[in-house]
């Protein structure tokens, strides 16, 4: 794998950072992708005496003209005789949480910018330029790059604990941004306290699930064998979770699939939004009568 060069984005943190790490001890040549300069140096300490050579680029891909620089710096730093082997689009952001009517079409679209036109981006240049023997991405494309010999996989994981699960602050500060652009009449019907739990179900709750049904190492695993196996999966399904709970329930009915969602961890907030429990003290007021 010496002469194969592998392209990640994402790498300043989670699973991004992890696979990585893990290439370069094992001898992998890497080129990673970070979005900060402190994602570049804190990588660049962490595998300075492994074997593997790292290069770090800073990206940014919801920048055509970053990505375009990352690219070009690939082309530029690999050896005569290495080839890029795969690209990891690992990047990838939460933008907004709370219910539907709570986020702005703005952030929507910086959700979409981020996972979905990110992903196109990076891998537009070096499909199109034919550089590239097998392409590892997170979506899309695998039927229509099969004729071209280039392989697309697909990882799907449960929850696991990486910084985009267990930065509370950050999902405190997302949840308030969108609290306050509603304006006063939706805040009115939501309530306070619907807020506060929506917050402290996700840094209590979800963290904590997350924290215990997997590890990273089962995504960075998934990650590695796809770029360094003869035969690769097509699609890998990751977690305890994913296997027993999300994929079977695929199959069920819809009707029986949302009675059953309705006992997830994310279907148990206790608070009702205050409209909804208006209403429903009306009715049980008069069931009364």
């Amino acid at each position: 794998m010496k002469n194969r060069v592998i392209f990640v984005t994402g790498c300043d943190s989670g699973f991004g950072r992890h696979f990585a790490v893990k290439c370069v001890k094992e001898g992998i040549p890497i080129f990673a992708g970070c979005f900060t300069d402190e994602g570049c140096k804190n990588l660049e300490n962490e595998t300075r005496t492994f074997p593997g050579k790292l290069w770090t680029i800073s990206l940014d891909v919801t920048n055509d003209e970053s990505v375009k620089d990352a690219y070009n710096f690939v082309k530029k730093n690999i050896e005569p005789d290495q080839f890029l082997w795969a690209i990891v689009n690992n990047a990838g952001a939460a933008t907004s949480f709370g219910p539907d009517e709570w986020v702005s079409i703005e952030q929507y679209k910086k959700a979409f910018d981020i996972n979905t036109l990110g992903i196109i981006r990076c891998v537009h240049e070096p499909v199109i330029n034919g550089n590239i023997n097998t392409f590892t991405t997170t979506k899309n494309f695998r039927k229509e790059l099969q004729p071209w010999g280039i392989k697309c996989i697909l990882f799907e994981p449960g929850a696991c604990n990486t910084n985009l699960v267990s930065d509370h602050e950050r999902w405190c500060n997302l949840t308030e941004l969108c609290w306050e652009n509603l304006d006063d009449s939706l805040k009115l019907q939501y309530g306070a306290i619907y807020k506060q739990e929506l917050i402290d179900y996700w840094c209590n709750i979800l963290s904590t699930f997350a924290s215990r049904i997997n590890r990273v190492d089962y995504v960075v695993d998934a990650y590695f064998h796809a770029v360094t196996s003869k035969y690769p999966r097509p699609r890998y399904i990751i977690g305890i979770d994913a296997n027993l709970l999300y994929i079977p329930l695929s199959f069920f009915p819809t009707r029986l699939q949302d009675w059953i969602s309705s006992f997830f961890p994310g279907s148990l907030i206790s608070t009702l939004p205050m409209a909804l429990k208006l209403r429903k003290d009306d009715k049980s007021s008069l069931h009364k009568l």
